[in-house]
């Protein structure tokens, strides 16, 4: 499942005919400067050579954000396409380095973003996509879940609730109710959200696949061992029947089966993989 729309990536001149229709010409200059500062930050954290230069450059850019969103007289400027991929890249190379407070230092960002542009912009849905994944990786759990349902909210209104991108938040809120210990409702949304992908993509569609796995690991979360491997044992099954025995998410599943199969006779058991390095499919 992809993400949510995301806005273009900065890769043309800063300073175009959107920033002059936002900025009184007295301000235009001033824009276009800021623009290019935060283009020329965006592009050294993307182009560092090394981990300490890569964290150097992503600390300066927050530092840039943080200031430009402080000043309310730059806030047109933060709905500037260029503005808002700086943005969303700055939250992503923060959780990426496992600095996610970095990322969660910009939520009076996003939420200027949205305040100006509405709740199921596309900008503002890939914005507080990011953050949400930020506030998780930060163990703020419950500011996770509330933007996740919220950029569920945005995608069905602006994509429709059968929209790829739609499913993907979908699934992130589920998997942020099941980090905040809420597993009932997570068991809950994987189970529709299982049902919709099989119906919407086919059950034999790899993320349809990856549907199913998320939802075992809800119900091992819930403490329902046995069904999460029966699941598990269908879910391998079709999975080497479509896929090939060389798919790395036959890997994936036969791994989860098997923590699932030694998780009472350990404490906790292995630790769980997702079929999506960092999340839920």
């Amino acid at each position: 499942m992809g993400e949510t729309a995301a806005p273009r990536d900065a890769d043309h001149e800063p300073g175009g005919c959107e920033v002059a229709a936002r900025w009184a010409p007295s301000g235009t200059e001033d824009a276009r400067s800021w623009l290019t500062a935060l283009v020329t930050r965006t592009e050294a954290v993307d182009e560092a050579s090394d981990t300490a230069s890569r964290h150097l450059a992503l600390q300066e850019l927050v530092a840039q954000l943080r200031t430009l969103t402080s000043q309310e007289r730059h806030h047109p400027l933060m709905t500037d396409d260029q503005v808002v991929t700086c943005l969303v890249q700055a939250i992503r190379h923060a959780v990426r380095l496992t600095e996610p407070g970095l990322a969660v230092g910009l939520a009076e960002a996003v939420t200027v973003v949205a305040q100006d542009l509405g709740p199921s912009h596309p900008h503002t849905l890939t914005a507080r996509f990011a953050l949400a994944d930020a506030y998780r990786a930060a163990g703020h759990v419950q500011q996770a879940v509330t933007l996740s349902e919220q950029v569920v909210e945005g995608s069905v209104q602006l994509l429709g609730p059968d929209d790829p991108s739609t499913l993907t938040a979908r699934a992130c809120l589920a998997s942020a109710y099941r980090a905040a210990g809420r597993t009932g409702l997570a068991v809950r949304t994987y189970e529709d959200l299982a049902v919709d992908a099989a119906r919407l993509l086919g059950p034999s569609h790899p993320d349809a696949l990856s549907a199913r796995n998320n939802l075992a690991q809800a119900y091992e979360s819930a403490g329902d061992t046995q069904r999460a491997l029966a699941l598990y044992d269908n879910l391998v099954r079709d999975a080497g029947q479509v896929l090939g025995p060389q798919h790395p998410y036959l890997a994936v599943f036969l791994r989860n089966r098997e923590r699932a199969r030694n998780r009472g006779n350990t404490e906790d058991g292995d630790e769980e993989t997702s079929t999506e390095a960092g999340r839920d499919a």
